[in-house]
């Protein structure tokens, strides 16, 4: 669940010498998830050896992304475990897709 919320506020600038006015309108949108409802995909062990456990369900792919941005690693409709054995050590990205969402999560590969 998000919202949206949109502040409009009137600021105000006087010229202090002539006492001339211009005022204009400034339109703040902000948006926000309340912390209760941000949803996140836990993987786990972390730092990681041979395999990546995904806790979510109804994952249609995962890719995995080193530091530079370069796609190592693609799966489509993956089982709850990855395979990251072949990987040299270091830091990288997981992004996973479900139908609707999709989250990023950095791991460690020792």
């Amino acid at each position: 669940m998000s919202y949206s919320v949109l502040q409009l506020r009137r600021i105000r600038f006087r010229r202090c010498c002539r006492g001339d006015q211009a005022s204009f309108d400034v339109h703040f949108l902000s948006t926000a998830v309340p912390a209760y409802a941000r949803k996140s995909a836990h993987i786990y062990p972390n730092p990681v050896n041979h395999e990546l456990h995904l806790s979510l369900e109804d994952v249609q792919r995962v890719e995995i992304y080193d530091q530079l941005g370069k796609m190592i690693l693609s799966e489509t409709n993956p089982h709850s475990t990855i395979s990251v054995s072949s990987l040299p050590q270091g830091i990288y990205i997981v992004k996973i897709s479900t139908e609707n969402e999709c989250y990023t999560e950095k791991f460690i590969k020792q």
